[in-house]
């Protein structure tokens, strides 16, 4: 559809433009009807804004994406009340008008619905939205939504943080917890094991050396009481892939492993046994 629509442009920059459409071809086709308006920008963000201009998205439609785009997907029907509070916390604008909005970009397919969910599309463009947003809200805001939010809202905010680790926000949120409510051993408490990979994604030189003193300076007899859960291994599994924070990964993996039940299959003991493998190999 570029190719057809944008004939003198070259291959790269057809590449460039398809990496936002993000396999949506009506995306494309906006796309193509604006492009005679301001040409190829080859900033990011520049090609997003003309994306969104060239399917008539207006000022508070973008609003309603950006709030949408801080989530995996919301179901405003589900529980309506926590909608109306998500929009106003973090939209400022009604839970209807917030609502009505949605509507609006689904006709011009910048949201996706199924079943009552609503899901921003193409992703490149809710990463673009949703890193706008988060740079108008403060910290102490964006903190004490996810203390208040229900499970599935924080679940849902949470999981879209590995695409937003460029903002400066989250960033903030991570400093203000870790020296805070997450500071030194409640950093392994299972109650917040749900925080440790999404901020791994955007601190993980901060979260592997706060993970590391914790796990370093408690006796193996502590360290066997601890839960280790599936978002602690996760996190440590990502924290291992990095060069930077490979050595102190490998050293927490290898003191939780040494105190695991020696009984089924325990995934840290199977992390530890993957990573002597890639060594090895």
């Amino acid at each position: 559809i570029l190719k057809a629509g944008l004939p003198k442009k070259k291959a790269d920059e057809l590449d460039y433009l398809a990496e936002f459409c993000d396999g949506f071809p009506r995306i494309a086709v906006s796309f193509t009807k604006s492009y005679g308006k301001t040409g190829i920008l080859k900033s990011a963000d520049a090609v997003a804004q003309q994306i969104l201009e060239g399917a008539c998205a207006d000022r508070d439609t973008v609003r309603a994406l950006e709030g949408l785009s801080l989530f995996s997907q919301l179901s405003p029907d589900d529980d309506p009340y926590a909608f109306n509070d998500i929009a106003e916390t973090l939209v400022h604008m009604k839970g209807e008008l917030m609502y009505e909005n949605l509507v609006i970009a689904a006709g011009q397919h910048l949201v996706g619905r199924s079943y009552g969910a609503m899901t921003a599309q193409p992703r490149p463009i809710a990463d673009f939205l949703a890193l706008r947003r988060l740079d108008y809200l403060r910290p102490s805001t964006l903190i004490g939504f996810l203390g208040d939010a229900a499970p599935h809202h924080r679940k849902a905010m949470l999981a879209r943080w590995r695409y937003l680790t460029r903002s400066r926000t989250l960033s903030d949120v991570i400093h203000s917890l870790l020296r805070g409510s997450f500071v030194d051993k409640a950093i392994i408490n299972p109650a917040i094991a749900e925080y440790l990979p999404a901020f791994a994604h955007v601190e993980p030189d901060r979260m592997a050396t706060a993970l590391f003193v914790v796990i370093r300076d408690m006796s193996l007899g502590d360290l066997a009481k601890i839960e280790v859960t599936e978002e602690l291994v996760d996190t440590l599994r990502l924290l291992a892939g990095r060069k930077d924070s490979f050595r102190p990964a490998a050293q927490m993996i290898l003191r939780l492993a040494a105190v695991a039940d020696t009984e089924g299959s325990q995934p840290i003991v199977n992390l530890l046994r993957q990573l002597f493998q890639v060594a090895l190999a």
